[in-house]
């Protein structure tokens, strides 16, 4: 992947995120009938939680922005970086489909999508990191 191509994929990946991390802010404020109760949301304490998404979030717009303006040292990742984030891109991403396999078996009444929103932002990460790696990879 060319630095032209990472630039937008990781800011829709980012902005993904980060209407995860406003959706759990909402449930804890509000508690909107039409999104999950904050029980069905993580296995962390959201106190800790919260805070480790926005720092992820940071993370995330730093790179985006090294990207956008093809500058900084976020541009400058090694090939072996690269196939290591590819490399626990799949193991997270696999992860995910095997967690998924295990929610649908336990709960079948949830089936296809019933508790799937932790599970599709991790996937996202999981393709954050894919796309990093594929450009560090291919440098």
């Amino acid at each position: 992947m060319s630095i032209g191509e990472v630039a937008p994929v990781v800011w829709v990946l980012t902005g993904l995120f980060a209407v995860r991390v406003a959706g759990q802010a909402l449930v804890a404020l509000r508690a909107p009938v039409w999104l999950p109760a904050m029980a069905d949301w993580n296995l962390t304490p959201y106190r800790l939680l919260l805070p480790t998404q926005f720092a992820l979030l940071g993370v995330m717009v730093w790179l985006d922005v090294s990207f956008s303006t093809a500058a900084g040292s976020a541009t400058e990742g090694s090939e072996r970086l690269g196939w290591v984030l590819i490399a626990f891109s799949a193991v997270y991403a696999g992860g995910m489909a095997a967690r998924y396999v295990v929610r649908m078996t336990r709960t079948p009444s949830a089936r296809w999508f019933g508790g799937t929103i932790p599970i599709v932002f991790h996937v996202t990460l999981a393709l954050y990191l894919f796309t990093l790696g594929s450009f560090y990879a291919g440098n």
